[in-house]
């Protein structure tokens, strides 16, 4: 049994040229975060630098969406490193009060 294919119903050259493709990152923002957590601060920071050195070259004038993807990945890896400085500084607000317990109680008792 032969089957015929009739490539011109099949191939038309006349219809609406194919939908454009849109490359997007394979990671949600979840799974970026926690991408961003296994950075230390000095690798974070060194990335917003390269980051934002990739934004005001040529490079960010080419981009199609104009950088706002770029941008908004400069603004998460930011919030994380401002989010690590207040979870420092609060840490070293509550050992400051926890050691100044202890020098109390310390020499209280």
């Amino acid at each position: 049994m032969r089957f015929s294919i009739d490539w011109e119903k099949i191939i038309n050259d006349d219809e609406d040229p194919p939908a454009e493709l849109m490359v997007t990152s394979a990671m949600d923002g979840e799974e970026h975060k926690e991408g961003l957590s296994n950075l230390s601060n000095t690798e974070l920071t060194e990335k917003i630098r390269r980051l934002k050195r990739s934004l005001s070259g040529t490079i960010g004038a080419r981009l199609s969406d104009g950088g706002k993807k770029l941008r908004a990945n400069i603004k998460l890896h930011e919030g994380e490193l401002e989010r690590r400085q207040r979870v420092g500084s609060q840490k070293e607000v509550a050992s400051s009060s926890a050691k100044s317990i202890l020098y109390f109680c310390w020499h209280s008792g």
